[in-house]
This record gives structure tokens, sequence and C-alpha cells, in this order.
């Protein structure tokens, strides 16, 4: 398959483009730095952690980890297989890029085989999209408007106002989808590393680090979710990709976000932690 491929672009078996999107800097930057480093401040992800009830559900979890990464690795060769039978003629070329999974489904098995394959595509999307329309109705109520001033309600009365936020936030998601606006793309492309430089800093050093301190904390998350998530937005929308080309900001703003939170922390009064105590049982 790959000598049939690089029959047709050499380029396509490379593992990166010499200009364009995915350069080396882009592929390496983004890679390591925003999914090697800081792939768990993903709330969609660290939430799953924190509904786990019995520590001995996590001894599965390296096992996932491991089946998951090999599965989402080898994606890649639906693209390889769809660019050779394309070019073959066995299936006509898709309207974009991302189509080609659902167009090899379409016209190479049976209807059968399509329903399967479609619920289960539709499952995936449908179990993402739940995780963060909870975490958005949940972070709406909960972490910022029980948080105002003279704002007291009861748990049962949060309960009913995130459920009502749920509401409008899915309504106002499937207006905004039937006719999605450019920037939709920039905010999406972004946001899975704004989340990342964000969170992941406090949430792995506070594990990891007893000198780290609320200050540096929220230092480094300042930083991140502002260079990793509206300096993209603006260079892709207002400068036309001129900041960092080649180079994935999400992955600078990881970065800079680990520094800001390691030197604020030091310069500032240490603070003490209970998750480093021997015998820390986390609340429920």
């Amino acid at each position: 398959m790959n000598l049939a491929v690089a029959a047709i672009n050499q380029s396509y078996v490379q593992p990166w483009w010499e200009t364009g999107s995915y350069t080396m800097t882009f592929v390496l930057t983004y890679s390591i730095l925003v999914t090697g480093i800081a792939y768990g401040g993903q709330p969609a992800v660290n939430t799953k952690f924190m509904m786990i009830k019995d520590k001995k559900q996590l001894q599965w979890s390296a096992l996932i980890s491991v089946v998951a990464l090999i599965a989402g690795t080898l994606i890649f060769i639906v693209g390889i297989v769809g660019i050779v039978l394309v070019n073959n003629g066995d299936i006509p070329a898709p309207e974009r890029a991302d189509m080609i999974l659902l167009t090899i489904i379409n016209n190479m098995f049976s209807s059968h085989t399509v329903g399967l394959a479609l619920v289960a595509i539709m499952a995936a999307v449908m179990s993402t999209a739940s995780s963060f329309l909870l975490n958005t109705s949940t972070t709406i109520i909960k972490d910022l408007f029980s948080q105002l001033p003279n704002v007291k309600i009861t748990i049962k009365r949060q309960l009913f106002l995130s459920r009502c936020s749920l509401i409008v936030v899915t309504i106002f998601t499937m207006l905004l989808s039937l006719d999605p606006p450019e920037m939709i793309s920039a905010v999406g492309s972004q946001a899975f590393g704004a989340f990342c430089a964000g969170f992941a800093p406090a949430l792995y050093l506070g594990l990891r680090w007893k000198r780290i301190n609320s200050k540096g904390a929220i230092a480094g998350m300042v930083v991140g979710l502002t260079v990793g998530g509206i300096l993209p937005i603006i260079d892709s929308v207002f400068l036309h990709n001129v900041l960092m080309p080649g180079w994935t900001i999400g992955g600078v703003a990881v970065v800079l976000a680990y520094v800001t939170t390691v030197v604020v922390s030091l310069m500032t009064k240490s603070e003490y932690s209970a998750i480093f105590e021997k015998n820390y049982q986390p609340p429920r």
C-alpha cells in the first residue's frame, strides 16, 4: 500500500511535509508538547478520572491507553487506502478529505455493514458531545454562577439550573451548526491546545511537585489559556497565520504555562497541600 501511494505522490509517505500545515516543527511541537506532556489538561479527560469511585479500576487504564493509542495511530491507514482507491477509480473522490472514511464505507461494504459503522461513529460523536455539553453547563452554574458574591443555592437548585443551561447551550450549538461561521473552524482547531496549555501544568505539577502554590497555578493557567486560546484565533482570523508559521501556538503555550507556573511558585510563598500526605483520601 505504501509503494502504491508513493507512486502517486512521494510526500504521502513522508512523516511530515516540507511546507504547509504539517511541517516537522508543527508535528513535533503538537505531538510532544500538546499531546505528550499536556493531554491530561483536557476537561473531558480528567473529569472521567474524577468520577472513578474505586482506584482499583485504574489497573486497566494502562492497557486501555495502549490499545487506544495503537488504534488511533493506525487510523492514518484509512487515508492511504482512500488515496489508492480514488486513484484506481474504485471509489469516487470525496467532497472533502475528512469524508474519506464514510466514502470508503459507503462504496466498499454492504448496507448492513454501513449501518453498523455509522451507528458506531455516531455513538462516538454523541459520547464526546455529551461530555463537553455536561462540562459546559456545570461550569456555567457551579464554577461561575455559584461563585458570585451573595449567591447561595442548594445542590438541588444547582442541578436544576445546570439542566436549564444544558438545554440553552444545546439549542445554541445546534443553531450555530446550521450555518457555522468561518471562525468556528479556527476555534475548534485551537481549543484542544488551549485546554491542554491552560490546565495541564497546574494539574500535573500539582500532583507531583510540593512547591507549587495557588498563585503559580493561576498564573500558569492565565498564560496558557491566553496564549493557547486567544492568540491562535487572532492569528488565524485576523493575521492570516503570520505568527510562528510552521509551529503550533498551543505547544508554545504549554511551555510558557509550565515555566510561568514554576517561576511564580518559586517567587511566592509555599502552601500546604494535603495530597502529599501518606494516607490522603480524595474528597467525595
